[in-house]
């Protein structure tokens, strides 16, 4: 019986050794930057040609730039990125970090850089606080360079 236990406790470290040599490095964010208020500050959203810039900067690293994107023109704490990823869609989705208290909005740029993703097709799916703006299918690829206005966003099935 000893024997048998013992055997028992062998394999399964042999067969964890193996299945963690097998999992993949999850996905993260590595940074986040934003800028300044960038414009007149409005109590209205006026066209402003929000676009997205997504480009490899290194090997399984990708910058997602959300431009012009209109947030309270007083923000205590600043803006955040949270991403996500489930089968073959990347969920990006920015907050406010402290809801700002102010009647007016401004245009800023927030930058979210993504480390550890795999080359390969997924879908991005931008999501501004809990409202999902749209989603396109991209390929991630070394040299990768895609500017998307967010109006050509679309609403392909996600997962």
């Amino acid at each position: 019986m000893t024997r048998f236990l013992f055997f028992l406790l062998l394999v399964s470290a042999l067969i964890s050794c193996n299945k963690s040599n097998e999992l993949k490095t999850e996905m993260t964010l590595l940074s986040i930057d934003q800028s300044d208020c960038k414009g007149n500050k409005s109590a209205t959203i006026e066209e402003n040609s929000e676009m997205l810039v997504v480009q490899s900067t290194g090997n399984d690293i990708y910058s997602i730039s959300h431009l012009n994107v209109m947030f309270n023109c007083c923000l205590p704490a600043g803006l955040t990125v949270d991403v996500a990823i489930k089968n073959d869609t990347l969920f990006y989705t920015e907050n406010e970090k402290e809801k700002g208290n102010c009647k007016c909005l401004c245009p800023y740029d927030l930058t979210g850089e993504i480390g550890n993703l795999e080359a390969g097709e997924y879908v991005l799916c931008l999501i501004k606080e809990t409202n999902r703006i749209g989603t396109i299918k991209l390929n991630f690829k070394n040299n990768m360079y895609e500017e998307i206005l967010v109006t050509e966003l679309k609403d392909y099935p996600y997962n």
